[in-house]
């Protein structure tokens, strides 16, 4: 998700015998909070992103492993814009409503057709 979090089990084996033992990460970020659930399942608080197609790593003692691409977050998607025409020359302000717009501190960029807009600011993830 771009906002909240949510909770994903990770499932493989060798994850220890107790509560204790296994930690989680996705991409760099350590999970919100790990459970242990048994050798062979963890549960995962993954907080909110904006990042493509991220590895999921498991840490057990001090064994480790990995599965990569094994995690995404909510692609943006754009709804509507609050300007359809502007001036041919010079520069006009649009607003770009959707979802999944990202959380603020992410660098948020637009473009309109093939060309970046002059400047792009986070607003909300809607």
């Amino acid at each position: 998700p771009t906002t909240g979090g949510v909770s994903i089990t990770v499932s493989g084996l060798g994850f220890g015998t107790s509560r204790y033992s296994a930690m989680a990460r996705v991409g760099s970020t350590a999970c919100e909070s790990s459970m242990w659930v048994s050798d062979s399942a963890l549960k995962c608080l993954v907080g909110s992103g904006v990042a493509a197609l991220q590895t999921v790593s498991v840490s057990s003692g001090k064994q480790a492993g990995s599965l990569t691409e094994a995690w995404s977050y909510d692609l943006p998607a754009a709804s509507s814009v609050s300007a359809t025409n502007g001036p041919a020359t010079g520069s006009t302000n649009v607003t770009v409503y959707g979802s999944g717009l990202g959380t603020m501190g992410y660098s948020a960029r637009s473009r309109v057709g093939g060309t970046a807009c002059e400047s792009s600011r986070w607003v909300s993830d809607s």
